[in-house]
């Protein structure tokens, strides 16, 4: 239980760029865009630096699903574009060229600190930059939550796995921060604990 968020960055050496539509991201990001002027006339006309999650990964499905309507082949085989299963890959190539843009978890973009700098996301409601506030009200266009499955069967079989999953979600919002995500809301978690009991009569 708690909330994921996909940062969008860019290299801090890229001062032009602010924010960016679903419209121009699914541009970029098939490669409909291979050079900054052709998403707006006004960026400069350098060549865009791709860097994604690789296809194995659950970051490049989501993003893939909610910018691109599901058609991943495009980014999957985009020239020149570097996708990767390792975070710290993505970020390195990111600091290194000033005409990157790339995406991966929040959690890796905290720890570069300055080193990049992400963009506000405009989903259709306006541009949102992600932090914690706009995570957690659910502003951000790019945050999904997290969840555990088990079924009412297997809880009633195995009564120590009740336990912990009630434990689990009595804690969660203690640890959930410390790895980069956000934490769930207490009626989020208020309603999970109702459905567990539930599932155990």
């Amino acid at each position: 239980m708690g909330i994921d968020a996909l940062a969008v960055v860019v290299n801090p050496q890229n001062t032009f760029a602010q924010s960016l539509t679903f419209d121009q991201l699914a541009q970029i990001f098939s490669g409909q865009a291979r050079s900054w002027n052709q998403v707006d006339a006004s960026f400069p006309a350098e060549p865009i630096a791709v860097f994604s999650p690789g296809t194995d990964s659950g970051t490049f499905d989501y993003f893939v699903e909610t910018v691109l309507d599901g058609e991943g082949d495009a980014l999957a085989s985009l020239e020149g574009a570097v996708l990767s299963e390792f975070d710290t890959e993505l970020v390195r190539g990111i600091e290194a060229n000033p005409n990157a843009i790339g995406f991966f978890g929040y959690a890796y973009f905290q720890e570069e600190g300055e080193r990049l700098r992400a963009l506000a996301i405009d989903g259709g409601s306006g541009a949102v930059v992600p932090g914690g506030d706009t995570v957690s009200d659910g502003s951000y266009p790019l945050a999904r939550p997290l969840f555990v499955y088990s079924s009412p069967r297997d809880l009633k079989a195995h009564p120590a796995a009740a336990a912990f999953l009630s434990y689990y979600l009595q804690n969660v919002n203690d640890e959930i921060v410390a790895v980069g995500y956000f934490p769930a809301t207490d009626a989020t978690l208020a309603e999970a604990q109702q459905l567990l009991i539930a599932a155990l009569n």
